[in-house]
């Protein structure tokens, strides 16, 4: 019958063979900069000022496709100067527990909070605000 070992590896090689396969051990770079303002200047001059938005906010915020598609105007939280200094930059809640289209994220959290508040960002807080004022 031979020995439990020589059985073993072919196994073991081939699984590791697979493994590898749907598993590859390199990420995908991300669109340049430059690509995603472009795409967003052309879907701008076609009229599609929303859309133009939500492809420069899913860059800023690090949204997942899928992310992007279930928020809603809602989830554009405007600053709160009142509030106090902890308040005064535009928030993004995500994966709201009370929303009916909304699910956990990946790790089982219901409303994380995403903060606007690079420097090279703050071009986005007044298009976020017209698009706010703009729908309810």
């Amino acid at each position: 019958l031979g020995r439990p070992r020589d059985l073993q590896i072919p196994r073991a090689k081939q699984a590791l063979r697979w493994w590898k396969r749907l598993a590859p051990g390199f990420s995908r770079l991300p669109l340049p900069w430059e690509v995603v303002c472009g795409l967003a200047m052309l879907m701008f001059s076609e009229g599609q000022w929303a859309e133009a938005v939500a492809v420069v906010a899913s860059v800023v915020f690090y949204l997942r496709p899928g992310e992007l598609a279930r928020l809603l105007v809602r989830s554009l939280v405007p600053p709160l100067a009142s509030a106090g200094p902890s308040h005064v930059r535009w928030t993004l809640v995500m994966h709201e527990q009370e929303s009916e289209f909304s699910k956990p994220s990946k790790t089982g959290v219901f409303d994380e909070s995403l903060i606007l508040d690079l420097a090279k960002h703050q071009f986005l807080a007044p298009v976020l605000a017209k698009l706010v004022a703009g729908r309810p």
